[in-house]
């Protein structure tokens, strides 16, 4: 009798440690595989989707910048306005948010988000935080280039790919080999070549405030990487530990949950400046002598806000498929396209396609390239490793 009951006693008992163990592998894997190895999970179609939103966001934003500045009188008040386009669009992502971080009824197993407390604790607390970056980028962003001349700024804020770069590796111990240094290369080549640019809204030699303008561009450089950084560390050290504790795979609704809650506190701090600073009355005034009328004025406004929220959502959704390196090679290697489409859209008589315009364009291409391979390299070796 006991020759019969030990093969019934034993069966359960290796199914009970077995599956234990599948899931345990698998979380760890999760959260150990750090940002290259999500794009075995997410999929190369994430990368090039995300890849041509911060294409088209940016050239779109940029261009009725352009068109804006052209066409109006007061180029240097409404400063607070101009920078609280850039983020007061995160209203067209509450629907696909709701409904990516809605429990699946076909799951359920799966939990609300905010049931992790612990989470819930520091996400309240980094949200505000990147969205005070948002709201330091976008101002000396905008006044940057309205105090200094524009092949100045850009050189200047070409430094944020250095500012990512030491980031990457106090905050995410990022390992560099030398595809990536020879992209940042190159990368960098492509944003300081672009230097030929004219910008409508920058001042006279005679004119320009070179101290605060400088000033401006740098700490804008480091806001900007500050922002992507922070995003990434968000993803890998809370979000992730979230998903595991709700019963989640790592979805692109991160993304958007990232920027609409980081997006609310910098519109805040963006209207609070309107009216304290009186430039409400500024951005009236202005609507009425906007040298295309007003209606012109009211769609130029609002592509601003619907393009920057696709650059953002490109942006912040390249560091969650990959890394924060990689979305800041891959926007400033946008810079040479928005260069090259300002002289096909706005005729200016110092903006022609010169030979600095041909060698960003070049350079930008083989950072891309760059990266990509070094990508395909690191999937590759990752797919042989598992198998």
């Amino acid at each position: 009798m006991g020759h019969n009951q030990t093969p019934m006693q034993t069966k359960p008992r290796e199914q009970f440690v077995q599956i234990p163990n599948e899931e345990h592998r698998s979380t760890t894997v999760m959260n150990q595989t750090g940002t290259l190895n999500r794009t075995d999970t997410i999929k190369w179609p994430t990368i090039i989707i995300c890849f041509i939103l911060v294409i088209t966001g940016q050239s779109i934003a940029k261009l009725l910048e352009n068109y804006y500045y052209l066409h109006t009188t007061n180029k240097r008040r409404a400063t607070w306005f101009q920078s609280l386009l850039q983020v007061i669009g995160f209203p067209f992502l509450h629907t696909p948010l709701y409904f990516l971080l809605y429990p699946d009824p076909r799951k359920p197993n799966q939990l609300p988000p905010s049931s992790d407390r612990t989470s819930l604790r520091f996400l309240t607390l980094l949200y505000p935080g990147i969205g005070v970056s948002m709201v330091f980028h976008a101002r000396l962003y905008t006044k940057g280039k309205l105090e200094i001349p524009f092949n100045v700024f850009t050189l200047i804020y070409t430094a944020q790919l250095l500012f990512t770069t030491v980031l990457s590796f106090i905050v995410k111990k990022f390992k560099f080999n030398r595809w990536i240094f020879i992209s940042l290369f190159f990368a960098m080549a492509a944003g300081a070549l672009t230097l030929s640019s004219s910008f409508p809204g920058e001042p006279e030699n005679d004119t320009a405030k070179y101290r605060t303008g400088v000033l401006s561009a740098i700490f804008a450089a480091f806001s900007f990487s500050y922002i992507i950084t922070g995003s990434q560390n968000v993803f890998d050290n809370v979000i992730s530990k979230r998903d595991v504790a709700t019963n989640r795979k790592p979805s692109f609704a991160s993304v958007f949950e990232l920027i609409f809650f980081s997006s609310i506190f910098a519109t805040i701090v963006f209207l609070a400046g309107l009216f304290i600073t009186g430039e409400l009355h500024v951005v009236k005034t202005e609507v009425r002598g906007f040298s295309q009328g007003k209606r012109a004025y009211i769609l130029t406004m609002m592509g601003q806000v619907g393009a920057w929220q696709v650059y953002w959502v490109g942006l912040v959704g390249l560091v969650f498929a990959v890394s924060s390196m990689f979305s800041n090679v891959i926007s400033v290697c946008t810079w040479p396209i928005v260069s090259l489409l300002g002289v096909l859209f706005f005729d200016s008589g110092n903006d022609d396609l010169d030979y600095y315009r041909g060698a960003a364009s070049v350079s930008a291409f083989r950072s891309i390239v760059s990266y990509f391979y070094r990508l395909r390299k690191e999937k590759r070796n990752s797919y042989e490793t598992t198998s």
